[in-house]
């Protein structure tokens, strides 16, 4: 059975989520991926997957972020070479 592979969009600050990102941390290594956007600065503790952020449009850099940066087209990649994407 091939791994299921999940991306995780975070619109918010990771210390306003209610619920791990993780439910099993036997998660297989490459198959967890999230960018964050918006408000989102950091991942949640604890987080092993891969992190991007997405670029803000118009090429403006203000506060350092963590995470690769990536753009809206890379953005749309990544979404549809995973299996789940969960918007939180």
């Amino acid at each position: 059975m091939a791994e299921l592979r999940v991306l995780y969009l975070l619109r918010r600050p990771a210390k306003e989520l209610s619920c791990p990102l993780v439910e099993d941390g036997n998660q297989p290594s490459g198959a967890v991926s999230l960018v964050l956007l918006e408000r989102a600065d950091a991942p949640p503790p604890g987080f092993s997957g891969t992190v991007y952020r997405l670029e803000p449009s118009g090429g403006s850099t203000s506060a350092p972020s963590a995470g690769t940066p990536i753009s809206y087209r890379e953005l749309l990649d990544l979404i549809t070479s995973h299996d789940r994407t969960l918007v939180l």
